[in-house]
């Protein structure tokens, strides 16, 4: 396997060592030569051998390469054994597994430091659900509502008097222009079932769309796309909260973590999976009892709003955590904190880099818990108070002479 690289899905530093596409920019993914021989005299499994190119190499530079090797003969061969995850290279380091999963979806709290967790919100609208302008933001909105019931009036105008087995395609009835609407299947749906919205001011709500970058957003069920269990860590803005936001699986950029205290959009961390400080139960009812009859009861304190604010950081976890380190002071963000700082941690995302590319991020057990709980809580004082922060001095040089329009932002590219 000769290994020509050239990814061009990926960013950064990784996007620099891909460098060149032996293809040209026309091809974005990898190019790979695969010479397979067959030979009646092996016995057991096939061997495998394998030749990365290198780092940092133009398309011409690679193809000088191909040119002058001229066979098999004039590479130098590794021998790779696939380990038992089928990595052929870049192989999980296994002592990854041993370590304390952030949550597990299946509702287990043993032996997972989460109870809960979610992805990013996935609004399928991007540019009509979020604005920096909050006025904006309720224009584009209110005009793309109105487009809406215009079009489930149209629908169901075309389907008066016909029994549903005869209805049209909604595909064949609405207005696909992009300038009044932008559909997804989930808002077909609700036209389908003749379901009219109606905008309300109070679902505009302060988000954060990508790494240290707010915008407002309209958070509402039937517009965004996939809220998965964001109502439940932010169901209001007056409802605080802090989650970890860790790159997703399927995701192609480089590993990165970033804390936030608004509704994070499912790329502001790429494929991002979001472990929250709380989470939020509404109360149903007179009766005081919260959704789904847990049975918090009496203990459970009610806000204003009508809703119970239980922590996501399990019982198992801080008992695991004091037991382990013999202190009885750590408490459950003491904990959370210690998370965001292990997952900044260079050793950390050096050493187990591929784990977390294919895998969710897992914990270790440091030898100083509270080295890493300060850390990570003092970055997490950065990050959520970025724009608060003293801004450290900078000079700026220039050798051209600057005019006000020349520092204007006309796209901003993230």
């Amino acid at each position: 396997m000769f290994n020509l690289r050239g990814n061009a899905r990926t960013s950064g530093e990784d996007r620099r060592k891909e460098a060149g596409n032996v293809f040209g920019e026309g091809t974005r993914t990898p190019v790979t030569i695969s010479l397979m021989v067959k030979d009646p005299s092996h016995t057991g499994p096939c061997e495998l051998y394998y030749h990365d190119i290198g780092d940092y190499l133009s398309r011409e530079e690679k193809l000088a390469i191909i040119e002058n090797t001229g066979s098999i003969e004039g590479l130098e061969w590794h021998r790779i054994t696939p380990n038992e995850e089928g990595d052929w290279i870049n192989q999980r380091d296994p002592a990854f597994d041993r370590f304390i999963s952030l949550g597990d979806k299946s509702g287990d709290e043993t032996n997972t430091i989460f109870s809960t967790y979610s992805q990013g919100l996935l609004t399928g609208r991007d540019s009509w659900a979020y604005n920096f302008s909050h006025e904006r933001l309720s224009e584009n909105m209110s005009l793309m509502i109105d487009a809406y019931n215009e079009e489930v009036e149209n629908f169901q105008r075309a389907c008066e008097g016909l029994p549903k087995e005869k209805w049209p395609r909604v595909e064949d009835v609405i207005s696909t222009d992009p300038k009044r609407i932008s559909w997804t299947h989930n808002l077909k749906q609700s036209l389908n079932r003749g379901k009219a919205i109606a905008f309300d001011e109070s679902k505009i709500v302060p988000s954060i769309y990508r790494p240290f970058s707010r915008a407002w957003l309209y958070f509402d069920r039937l517009l965004n796309e996939r809220v998965y269990l964001m109502p439940k860590l932010f169901p209001t803005p007056e409802h605080e909260n802090v989650v970890i936001s860790v790159l997703g699986k399927g995701a192609t950029k480089p590993f990165s973590v970033l804390a936030s205290n608004t509704l994070p959009d499912y790329e502001m961390i790429s494929k991002g999976q979001c472990f929250p400080m709380y989470w939020y139960e509404r109360m149903k009812g007179e009766s005081g009892k919260p959704q789904g009859e847990l049975g918090f009861g009496s203990q459970a304190q009610v806000d204003e709003h009508g809703y119970v604010r239980h922590e996501a950081i399990t019982d198992w976890a801080l008992e695991h955590f004091r037991k382990h380190y013999g202190d009885e002071s750590i408490t459950k963000e003491d904990i959370f904190w210690y998370v965001y700082g292990v997952l900044h941690s260079p050793e950390y995302r050096s050493r187990f880099a591929s784990n977390l590319k294919k895998q969710l991020a897992r914990i270790p057990l440091a030898r100083d818990f509270w080295a890493f709980s300060k850390a990570g809580r003092k970055l997490g004082e950065l990050h959520l108070n970025y724009e608060n922060v003293e801004p450290w001095p900078v000079k700026e040089e220039t050798k051209l002479i600057m005019e006000d329009a020349d520092w204007r932002v006309t796209k901003m590219r993230f």
